[in-house]
């Protein structure tokens, strides 16, 4: 069973309003790093701080199928970032990817487990973690806001 995020960007404009919901591809090094869901790599992760006091609310509040809700300002976004550029990875990967790997390249596809014996578990390091591309899909968002004005509500399903 996968897990999905729910994301939200709100924008203050004497108050705080829901602009849009954002559709955020699965990608579990970003769910990782925004709220320690599938953590597998011990990343340095944002602490879910639950739903914002002042704000939309939204239908999601209630129900507890919802994990992991937080809300994070587009700076807090940004610092982490700043600070936590390259995440580490590791995962059974294929003989072709382990020896593009003693090469430099990275693998495109890794696994947790397989019954494949010629899959070996490795390491890894992703120069540019994927927070990079959140965040400026909310900037593109949100051209016309300063980063203190625009924030994001986000909650995961499984």
């Amino acid at each position: 069973m996968g897990c999905d995020i729910h994301c939200f960007v709100e924008v203050f404009d004497g108050e705080w309003k829901n602009l849009c919901e954002v559709n955020i591809n699965r990608n579990y090094l970003l769910f990782a790093q925004l709220a320690n869901v599938r953590n597998y790599n011990e990343n340095n992760y944002l602490e879910p701080n639950g739903l914002p006091e002042i704000g939309p609310k939204y239908d999601f509040e209630d129900d507890c199928d919802y994990h992991s809700t937080s809300h994070r300002a587009l700076t807090e976004l940004e610092e982490f970032y700043k600070n936590n550029q390259k995440i580490k990875c590791s995962g059974m990967i294929s003989p072709r990817d382990q020896k593009a790997l003693q090469n430099g390249i990275l693998p495109d596809r890794y696994c947790r487990y397989t019954w494949d014996k010629t899959w070996k578990m490795c390491d890894w390091e992703i120069p540019n973690s994927p927070m990079f591309d959140f965040i400026e899909t909310i900037k593109d968002l949100t051209p016309d806001f300063d980063s203190d004005k625009v924030r994001v509500v986000y909650t995961f399903d499984n």
